[in-house]
């Protein structure tokens, strides 16, 4: 996994067994809105292949490791579970690492 800064978007993903993991870092929290949106940026830049027509995420993410944040993506009409886990928090960035499974 590799980390990206809110702004300046690296990331690596990959597509194995039903599962698209993949990690990013952001601000020291965020609100579900940006979530949502950095979401849908990491998902279509590592799989330019298929269509994010929404994230919906049912909070926002606290700067803490292991707090958990629960979204929904539907990619190409079908709706998939995501789940978002912290796995580091530096300074005013929270590394994270977000799964989506399939349906």
């Amino acid at each position: 996994m590799r980390s990206v800064r809110r702004v300046t978007t690296r990331t690596a993903a990959v597509v194995a067994g039903g599962l698209l993991l993949a990690g990013c870092s952001v601000s020291a929290s965020i609100g579900e809105g940006e979530l949502e949106s950095n979401l849908e940026e990491q998902i279509a830049s590592t799989n330019p292949d298929v269509s994010v027509e929404s994230v919906d995420c049912a909070d926002g993410l606290e700067g803490e490791v292991d707090a958990t944040a629960d979204c929904t993506v539907v990619i190409d009409g079908a709706e998939y579970p995501v789940a978002i886990t912290v796995t580091e928090v530096d300074g005013e960035n929270v590394n994270f690492d977000y799964e989506i499974t399939e349906g």
